[in-house]
């Protein structure tokens, strides 16, 4: 997106600070009565737990720190062992999403089975420290006008709030996807379970596959959902392709398609237009009610288009843009602006942590050429990695993950966010005991799926999938008139 880090999802959880956690030890545990709320207001009883562990596991110092969770407990007679929910991002809290009604549902379904934790990962939410940047100010109005001008402004707000925890003694360089995963472990060995499953979503799956890989004798099931590999993930080439089936489906939708015949001819007059020079945007300052110039450069829109092209709007943005028509896009570019520019400094350290091998950004780099986003995807990925300590978990990390245990693969055919399908299936090859559910059509956020939730239950019975494929329906798209009239859907 324009904002590196705007996230569509608001952060209900507590700004804590390490303060105090000296006077626990390793392992210390604190579980207290708890009443989860759900964002349609209901009340839910749960327990809320602390867990101390080491800060730095590589044993240059003995500072600690505070994972919390939540725990709801299961209805079930005879348990199996625990599920811990492994949020995605990196950086959105595990705590959060059990306020999420549908995500709730799924976990108050899986009660049936064990109990369900829902963990903030270290940096995350009700963890302490949690590692997010307080500076949330709009960004510059020209920030997104060259790659230098956007990297040079995320480096200044990065290093003005990495400091600010440095100085609390905070040692960014180890909130590593390793680290958590040993977190993981620790938790199981606190609560005194032999062993737990884990549900992972997105950047939750690199999580689990790290866990898999370090303390595979202390699981028992794994679901993966939207799989994030290390060294894996779409490269210029793989975007390209998905932009071309959102062109087809665009094309070929019964309402619209007529309109939109050759989205990606559309999108290349599009490109050709910013090759000529940023573009001017007027844009109110919701803070001040005044109007405020935004220019956008190609890459700015890149960065933008690389996460976003799969909206139901996206055709009609880039048949009107391609004419001069910039309204649809003035409203993004306005909703952006005055969401503000927040990051975290725990996601920059996994990410960084987890970065792909010299070799995968070679080939980046090389099919970055031809492609049509580039490597805008990348803008600031590796960049400021030196801002947080430059951790790199190194060759071994990258290497393959291999494992007999009971896993359930499920993967979107449109999903533009993680691993694609043939990647999944490299990863899977070397899981004898997995199943992979396909969802045709489908995105890269499936768990709130009816059909989907039952899979995952099902799976944590023990129950071997009945279908490996599911249909959903064709997204659909908006004519120009909805899309220039400003509706969603």
């Amino acid at each position: 997106m324009l904002g590196f880090s705007v996230v569509a999802l608001v952060f209900c959880h507590l700004l804590l600070s390490g303060a105090g956690a000296q006077e626990a030890q390793p392992g210390k545990l604190v579980i207290e009565p708890y009443v989860l709320k759900t964002f349609d207001g209901k009340e839910h009883p749960a327990e809320l737990g602390r867990l101390w562990v080491r800060e730095d596991r590589e044993g240059r110092s003995n500072r600690l720190i505070r994972l919390a969770f939540v725990r709801l407990k299961t209805t079930a007679a005879k348990p199996e062992p625990p599920i811990v929910f492994l949020m995605g991002g990196p950086g959105i809290p595990g705590i959060v999403m059990g306020q999420v009604p549908v995500y709730f549902n799924l976990f108050d379904r899986l009660r049936e089975t064990a109990d369900v934790i829902l963990l903030d990962q270290r940096g995350t939410g009700m963890s302490s420290p949690n590692l997010e940047c307080s500076d949330k100010a709009l960004m510059p109005p020209d920030m997104w006008e060259t790659r230098e001008k956007a990297v040079q402004e995320m480096r200044r707000r990065l290093i003005t709030c990495a400091g600010q925890w440095k100085a609390k003694g905070v040692n960014l360089a180890a909130y590593t996807t390793n680290a958590s995963a040993d977190d993981v472990d620790d938790l199981r060995r606190a609560i005194g379970e032999d062993h737990v499953s884990l549900l992972a979503f997105s950047y939750g799956t690199e999580l689990a596959l790290a866990t898999i890989r370090r303390h595979g004798d202390s699981l028992h099931r794994v679901v993966l959902q939207g799989v994030r590999a290390p060294s894996r993930g779409a490269t210029p080439v793989d975007q390209d392709i998905q932009i071309r089936k959102i062109a087809y489906l665009a094309a070929t939708d019964p309402g619209v398609g007529s309109q939109f015949p050759d989205m990606v001819g559309d999108l290349k007059q599009v490109l050709a237009k910013f090759d000529k020079g940023p573009v001017t945007f007027t844009v109110k300052n919701n803070q001040t009610g005044l109007p405020v110039k935004i220019s956008v450069g190609k890459l700015g829109f890149q960065s933008w288009f690389s996460q976003n092209f799969s909206g139901p709007s996206i055709p009609a943005l880039l048949h009107t843009m391609k004419d001069g028509d910039y309204s649809i896009f003035t409203r993004i570019v306005e909703e952006l602006y005055n969401g503000g520019f927040g990051d975290s400094l725990m996601a920059r350290a996994v990410n960084c942590g987890s970065r792909w091998s010299p070799e995968r950004l070679a080939r980046v780099k090389i099919e970055a050429r031809y492609a049509l986003m580039g490597d805008a995807a990348s803008v600031g990925a590796l960049e400021l990695c030196d801002v947080v300590g430059n951790p790199d978990l190194g060759a071994e990390f990258r290497l393959p993950v291999s494992s007999t245990l009971p896993t359930l693969f499920i993967s979107g055919t449109l999903d533009m966010s993680a691993s694609p399908l043939y990647q999944v299936e490299e990863i899977r090859w070397r899981f004898p005991n997995s199943t992979h559910i396909i969802v045709e059509n489908g995105g890269h956020e499936l768990l709130p799926s009816p059909m989907v939730q039952s899979f995952v239950v099902d799976f944590m019975k023990g129950q071997e999938p009945a279908r490996r494929f599911i249909l959903q329906p064709r997204p659909r798209f908006l004519s120009v008139e909805d899309a220039t009239a400003g509706k969603t859907r």
